[in-house]
């Protein structure tokens, strides 16, 4: 947006009144209090503050959009506090509860695997 006004000539009073108008007309109600806080003196300060303006949004612009180039982050590591141990127990042949001998019943022995989880809150 370049404001090209032709107000240059005249005096102070009357540029005053243009920039007044300019920024009671502008459609952008962010910009128009801005500029009237910075209370300008006439229309090249005006044109200069709003070329300002114009390129600082531009930079803005470009430095949001990112590259497409640009490497994912990794992904993050589950906390450490919340690791879990695994540890597997093994009996090596259960005997009847009458006390018999695993031979005389005819099997060939029975294992037992019981896995036993524990979670641990030291890293």
């Amino acid at each position: 947006m370049r404001a090209r006004l032709k107000i240059k000539d005249g005096d102070l009073k009357a540029r005053l009144e243009h920039v007044e108008h300019f920024i009671e007309t502008l459609g952008d109600p962010d910009l128009a209090d801005q500029l009237t806080l910075l209370r300008l003196a006439d229309a090249d300060q005006l044109e200069d503050v709003l070329r300002a303006r114009e390129r600082a949004k531009s930079r803005q612009k470009k430095s949001t959009v990112p590259s497409k180039y640009r490497p994912k982050p990794p992904a993050p590591a589950p906390p450490a506090g919340q690791t879990r141990a695994v540890r597997a127990i093994q009996v090596a042949e259960i005997n009847s509860e009458y006390g018999s001998d695993p031979e005389d019943s005819g099997s060939d022995g029975e294992l037992v695997r019981a896995y036993v989880a524990a979670a641990s809150d030291q890293p």
